[in-house]
Parts: structure tokens; C-alpha cells; sequence
């Protein structure tokens, strides 16, 4: 049965059913032959990955089929011809896997000579795992596009990313054309078709006009999906980021007040819940689709943390509310800084906590700890018991500057600090003996602070470097972002899992691989700027907070765009 008889869901069912015993072979193809598996790493990477753009892209695919999206009829063949062409690439590569009858037959000769076949279909996979990501992205694209006829209603960030990687996998078909096989002659047949629908299309709806058809002298394609960067294996990082993301938009709306300062997302009674700051009161909370929750009157601050209980929070305020004004405080420094500690669902204000230089820095994991530092660059560890004061702070020393960020490890043995000394710190939770130091050369601005999953990479940022430092090793790496970017973006979030950075850039914003910094989406905004950013603690989601028609001091108006991570 052709592509014409089948749905686009059907075919992507079927290629992600017949990917599993091909790459079951080849892994034990790699086990019996380790001298293959260097070059055979990247093909069962791909398979991977085309098995899991196959998952999403049949589930996006209901929209199609429901009518609730529409794409040209061109657009949707060439996409189907792209799943098949796949589809026949793993057929192909199951036949060439099929050990022979005669256990004899399975020497050293079948397996140079599979690895030989082999190897020329770890480029024809990245091509076709590039152009179904390409595939899934537009229809995302439909999905979210959603075009305003209101010219003073903030716009919906525009897609910039399509077409500059739909001409980078042009490139490299074109490239990859001189070679004589006629499988990369029939992947360039169908694919370009595709990419031909896919340019048409994009045009239509965004009425812009696509990069140089070839590229041409001085023009630099920027890939998002498969630009070449260096590996980071050394450092022992066990959850890679995916090779490439898609985002599905939730919802956006306009919100009242003043410029959003930050966004925090928390677990509220068990429920996604985003937490909005804007230096005035109350501070608001919403659900995943930004429709309202709470308000907490006269309880609003700066530098909000929330415990993994569900109800403690934290939040620096002046002592004197009049003083905390949201068109004159820079909610940076602090005539007389006040920690308040409370309960965010019972609306209850527990303890405030007065003195120099006062700052919240995190809760640990189980909710038992809360750090605060102070002016003399200590870390006050509290107590946290439920519903009741704090108690008596233990002291941990350890900083000649100010401390700018802690967190707690996953397993809240140790504590990890980073203060404007240049040093990175590990601290016993329970004994508050040092553990562990790194001294960094550096005189940028620390802007963030995490810990890997399974505790052992300290990830940081001192203004656009970031640092890996795995202290059970004393490895460490580090990158500049402007030596991985095409174009400058100011870091605003991390998420939790230390896989994606989220930075501002002077056309909207951006999402990239934490680990590498290799770019893996881009926003584009038609007016105003992003002002803050949080991922939710899973990394499924991914919020915006946008201001627009500022004059002065004063913004009109102020947004919530919501995203699905997709990968």
C-alpha cells in the first residue's frame, strides 16, 4: 500500500513498529563485532531518534486527521514520502542484519562485509531523521499558529527556525549527490519534494522570504537539529539531551500589572502551578493554562523559592512595603531586606527574617532544610518544621564574597554554593563540612547554579561560560556560548535537569543543549521582549513571561506564553 492509501498517522505507526528488531540487531551486530562500534554509534543513535519523532509525529498527527489543523495537500505527501523513504531505509537495514542460515556463513567476512553496508546508512538516517523533525516542527507550527487581527494585542511568537533547516538539509542532500548510491539519489527525489511544499507553505503563512537557495558566498546556514559540536563525553554525563526538540504551544495571555520580574513553576496541592512575580501585589498564581488560582495580598517579593511540599515558600521583600515600589525598586539591592517565610496555600505568613544582606536561596529536596545567606557571606541552614517558625539556624562559613546561589544535591546529602569569590562549593548538609572546592579564574557575574540528576555534575554559568564539574572526578569542562551561538543570547533559565538553556535574544528567545550549547529552537517575536523564563521541575514545559508598548519605566502590557517541550 502506497502513501496515497495511508494516513499520515498510519505510516508513522508502522515505521515506529518496524524500527525495534532492526535496532535490537545491530546492537547485538556491535556486540559480536566491537571493532564496528565506533562507527556504528551514530546510526543506532538515529534509529533511536527516528523512532521517537515516528511516536510524537503519529501523535500530532490526529489533528490532521480530525480536521482540526489543515496543511496543503503537497506539504502532506511530501511528508508522507519522507516516513516511507524512511520506512524502506529500515527494511533495508533489517535485510542487511539478517544473519545467514549457515552458522558458518557468520564469520569474520559476513561481519566486515555488514559493516561495510552498514555504514553508509548512518548519513541516509540523519537526513531522514532531519527531515521528519522538519515534518513534525511544521505541524507544530500549524497547531500553534494562531494569527492576531488586533495590531495592539502582543503577537504570537513566529517561527524562525524552518526554513533556515530546511535549506541546511537541502545542502547537504545536494552535497551528499555526487556519491553513486541510489539510495541518497532517491532520498534527494523525495525529500526535496517535501522541502519544496514545506518552502511554499512557509511563505504563504509568515509572507517571508526564504535564505539563498543555495547559500551562496558569505552566507552561513544555520542548522538547529544537527550542527556540528563537540562531544562532552569526557565530563560522564549519563542523560544527554535529545538531538532535537519540538514545542507544542499551550496557550498565552495578557496579564495585569506591571513587568514580570520572574515566573517560578511548583507542585500547589499536587497540581502543575505557575507563580508570578511583578514586584506589587498580590503575587498571582495560574494553572498550566494560565487561568488564575490564588492571590496572596500585601505577600509579594522578589527572588520567590518554593519547597517540594507543596506549601513552603520564600521570598525577599523591603521590610517597609512602601519602599518595595515596582517602578522604583530594581528588586536588587535592598535598604532593609526582609526574608518572608510562608505557606503559599493557606495564605499564611509564618516568620520574617531581618537582617543585613538577606537573601533565600533554596529548600532542600525533602522540604527539611531552608538556606538563607547574609551580608557576612554565610549560609544560614534552617529547620523547617510543618506549619511552625523556623528554628535555629546552623552556620556554614564558607564564602569571602557574596553568595549568589545553593542548591541541595538530589539526595540532599551536600549543599552546593557559588559566591562572587570565584569558588563553586559542596558542603555536608548534616555535618557542614566541606567536601568539595573549585576555584574559577574568572571575573564574569555568576548567573545560575545546578546539579545533575544523579548528583555528580555541578552545572554553572558566569556570564556566557558555562562550567561542568564533576567532583567525584575533578573533571571539568567549559564553553563559551558565543563560541556555539550565531547570534548572542542572554542566559535566563536552566532547567532542573541541567539538559536546556533558555536565553533571551534581541529577536525573541531561544532553547539550546545545556551540555554542548548546540541550538535546538528559536522563537521569533514581532515586538516587545522576554523578561523571564522558568521550566517546570519534569522539563515538559516551558514558560514565558513577555512585555511590550513599554515608555519609560512603565510596561502596558505584560504576557504568560506557555509551551510543551516535545522530544
Amino acid at each position: 500500500m502506497s502513501a496515497q492509501d495511508l494516513t499520515l498517522g498510519a505510516l508513522c505507526t508502522a515505521l515506529e513498529g518496524s524500527i525495534t528488531e532492526p535496532s535490537d540487531s545491530l546492537r547485538e551486530f556491535v556486540v559480536a563485532y566491537p571493532v564496528a562500534r565506533l562507527d556504528l554509534t551514530g546510526l543506532s543513535r538515529e534509529l533511536s531518534e527516528i523512532h521517537m519523532v515516528a511516536r510524537l509525529l503519529s501523535h500530532n498527527a490526529e489533528a490532521l486527521e480530525d480536521g482540526s489543523v489543515t496543511l496543503p495537500e503537497r506539504l502532506c505527501m511530501g511528508l508522507k514520502q519522507v516516513v516511507e523513504r524512511t520506512g524502506a531505509m529500515v527494511e533495508e537495514m533489517g535485510d542487511i542484519l539478517e544473519k545467514p542460515d549457515d552458522e558458518h556463513e557468520r564469520g569474520n567476512a559476513w561481519l566486515e562485509h555488514t559493516a561495510e553496508r552498514l555504514l553508509p546508512m548512518g548519513r541516509i538516517a540523519e537526513n531522514s531523521r532531519i527531515a521528519m523533525n522538519l515534518g513534525l516542527d511544521v505541524l507544530l507550527f500549524a497547531i500553534n499558529f494562531q494569527p492576531s487581527s488586533n495590531e495592539n494585542a502582543l503577537p504570537a511568537y513566529s517561527d524562525s527556525q524552518l526554513l533556515s533547516e530546511a535549506q541546511n538539509l537541502r545542502t547537504r542532500l545536494v552535497d551528499d549527490s555526487v556519491n553513486d548510491d541510489f539510495r541518497v539519489h532517491g532520498q534527494l527525489s523525495d525529500f526535496v519534494d517535501f522541502l519544496d511544499a514545506l518552502h511554499d507553505y512557509m511563505e504563504q503563512t509568515n509572507g517571508r522570504q526564504s535564505p539563498p537557495a543555495n547559500g551562496g558566498p558569505g552566507t552561513t546556514v544555520s542548522s538547529l537539529h544537527s550542527e556540528a559540536i563537540p562531544d562532552y563525553h569526557a565530563i560522564g554525563i549519563t542523560n544527554p539531551s535529545p538531538l532535537s526538540i519540538s514545542l507544542r504551544h499551550i496557550v498565552k495571555k495578557e496579564l495585569p500589572g506591571n513587568e514580570i520580574l520572574q515566573v517560578a513553576f511548583l507542585s500547589r496541592i499536587g497540581k502543575p502551578t505557575i507563580a508570578v512575580s511583578t514586584m506589587e501585589s498580590p503575587t498571582r498564581f495560574y494553572d498550566i493554562k494560565v487561568n488564575p488560582l490564588s492571590n496572596l495580598a500585601n505577600q509579594y517579593g522578589v527572588q520567590m523559592i518554593f519547597s517540594q511540599d507543596g506549601r513552603s515558600w520564600a521570598y525577599l521583600a523591603e521590610e517597609e512595603p512602601k519602599d518595595m515600589h515596582p517602578q522604583l525598586h530594581d528588586g536588587i539591592h535592598f535598604k532593609k531586606p526582609c526574608v518572608h517565610f510562608g505557606d503559599h496555600v493557606g495564605g499564611r505568613r509564618i516568620q520574617a527574617m531581618r537582617f543585613s544582606g538577606a537573601k533565600p536561596l533554596c529548600f532542600s529536596h525533602g522540604g527539611k532544610w531552608l538556606a538563607v545567606c547574609n551580608s557576612r557571606n554565610r549560609i544560614g541552614l534552617f529547620n523547617v518544621p510543618a506549619g511552625a517558625p523556623l528554628n535555629k539556624a546552623s552556620i556554614i562559613p564558607c564564602h569571602t564574597d557574596e553568595i549568589t546561589h545553593a542548591i541541595f544535591t538530589p539526595d540532599d546529602q551536600a549543599l552546593v554554593s557559588q559566591s562572587r569569590d570565584g569558588t563553586i562549593r559542596l558542603t555536608k548538609s548534616d555535618t557542614l563540612k566541606s567536601l568539595a572546592k573549585l576555584e574559577l579564574d574568572t571575573w564574569k557575574k555568576p548567573a545560575f547554579l545546578g546539579v545533575t540528576p544523579d548528583g555528580a555534575i555541578v552545572v554553572s554559568i558566569w556570564g556566557d561560560t558555562v562550567y561542568h564539574w564533576n567532583y567525584t572526578t575533578a573533571a571539568l569542562e567549559s564553553y563559551a556560548l558565543s563560541s556555539r551561538r550565531t547570534r548572542e543570547g542572554w542566559p535566563i533559565a536552566i532547567s532542573e535537569d541541567c539538559r536546556f538553556l533558555c536565553c533571551r535574544t534581541d529577536t525573541g528567545a531561544d532553547v539550546s543543549d545545556l551540555y554542548s550549547g548546540k541550538l535546538l529552537y528559536t522563537f521569533k517575536q514581532e515586538s516587545g521582549y522576554v523578561t523571564a523564563a522558568t521550566f517546570s521541575p519534569d522539563g515538559r514545559y516551558l514558560v514565558l513571561a513577555k512585555s511590550a508598548l513599554a515608555m519609560g519605566a512603565r510596561v502596558t502590557k505584560a504576557a504568560l506564553d506557555v509551551w510543551e517541550m516535545v522530544f
